[in-house]
This record gives structure tokens, C-alpha cells and sequence, in this order.
């Protein structure tokens, strides 16, 4: 019997999607956008922090089952990569992402946070890594307009080695010239939530 139990056990982690536990494995105080059946790779401590910034409104589903969410005065339905037709990721980050107003960004971070916790969790692992674009775009505006030179090069080193292939070479070279012309961290706040950016920020440092 014990021999039986060890290869039940054995098949379910086989089986069982790279990217996330099982439902059991899961706590019960899930945010709002965790709606699926495994576990997000998300640290709890930015779960927790983003459950506190984004609200969801369940009755409205986007693609693949991703609940509607809000983040301040934006929406993840108004910024989703998905809606740009004939556009690559990059394409739709240059086009609809483009910003230097820090609020704004920070709301955009936190609702792409929170959209790649959803899909993680209802195992749409292609939009996971399709919608990394799109967010890491987000958070180098983020550094930029914060003056943080170095982690808006990391980023966009990151965007052009995923992208390239799936991008035209002229939104390659737009990216590019986002981190050759920096705004100075002083001329606009760095967040919507000033205390709870700064928490972000370490929180995705870590």
C-alpha cells in the first residue's frame, strides 16, 4: 500500500505543470486574480502587496479566463498586449505604453504584475512569457523616469534579447533610444503610492 501511495504521488508530480502546485498546495487567501488551479510563481510578499493595489472585477473576463482588473484610473483590459491586432508584444508596448507619467506607470506595473500571476495560475504559461515584454517595457520606463540608469539598460537589454526575431528592427531601435534619453528622476514623482512603490521595488530586487 505504501508502494502504491509513493507512485501516485510520484505521477502527480510528473504530471503536474512545471510552473505552479496543485491547488492543495495552494493558501486560501488567494488575491483576487489568482483564479486558476496552480499556484503562481509570484513571491507571496508581492502578491500580498499587489492584492492591495489591484480589485477585480470577476464578472468581466478577458482571454483565457483572466478576470477584468483595475489599478487606480487603468485597466488591465485597456493595456492587455492580446488586443493589438497584427502587433508584436514590443509593437504593442510602443504604441499603447509609451508614458512619463510615473502614476500611470506604476499602475500599469502593478496590473501586469498581477495579469502574469492570473495566467500563471490558469496555466496560460505562453501568455506568461509573451507578456513579459510588454512589462519589462513598463518597468524601464519606470527606471528611466526615476534616473535609474543602470536597471533601464538591464531591461532593455532583456526586451531586445527576447524580442528580436519577433519585433521590426524599428521598434528594436525605438527601445534603444528610450534608455539614450533619460528624464531626470526630479521632474516627476516616482509613484501613485510613494510607500508602497518603494516596497515594490524591493520586493522585485529580491
Amino acid at each position: 500500500m505504501h508502494v502504491s501511495v509513493l507512485l501516485v504521488a510520484l505521477l502527480l508530480a510528473l504530471l503536474a505543470p512545471a510552473h505552479g502546485l496543485p491547488l492543495a498546495g495552494r493558501p486560501k487567501n488567494d488575491p483576487c486574480f489568482v483564479v486558476g488551479r496552480y499556484a503562481p510563481r509570484t513571491p507571496a510578499a508581492l502578491l500580498e502587496m499587489l492584492a492591495e493595489e489591484v480589485r477585480c472585477e470577476p464578472a468581466v473576463l478577458l482571454p483565457g479566463r483572466v478576470p477584468e482588473m483595475v489599478a487606480g484610473h487603468s485597466r488591465l483590459s485597456e493595456i492587455d498586449y492580446r488586443s493589438g491586432a497584427g502587433q508584436s508584444a514590443l509593437g504593442f508596448a510602443l504604441a499603447r505604453l509609451s508614458s512619463d507619467a510615473a502614476p500611470q506607470l506604476g499602475e500599469w506595473e502593478s496590473l501586469y504584475l498581477a495579469f502574469e500571476a492570473a495566467a500563471s495560475s490558469l496555466g496560460l504559461y505562453d501568455v506568461v512569457e509573451r507578456l513579459q515584454v510588454p512589462k519589462w517595457f513598463v518597468q524601464l520606463q519606470i527606471a528611466r523616469v526615476a534616473g535609474r540608469g543602470q536597471d533601464a539598460a538591464k531591461l532593455r537589454d532583456q526586451i531586445l534579447m527576447v524580442a528580436v526575431g519577433k519585433a521590426q528592427i524599428s521598434e528594436l531601435l525605438q527601445v534603444e533610444r528610450l534608455t539614450n534619453n533619460p528624464t531626470r528622476a526630479g521632474q516627476v514623482p516616482f509613484s501613485h503610492n510613494g510607500r508602497q512603490r518603494r516596497r515594490l521595488t524591493k520586493v522585485l530586487a529580491e
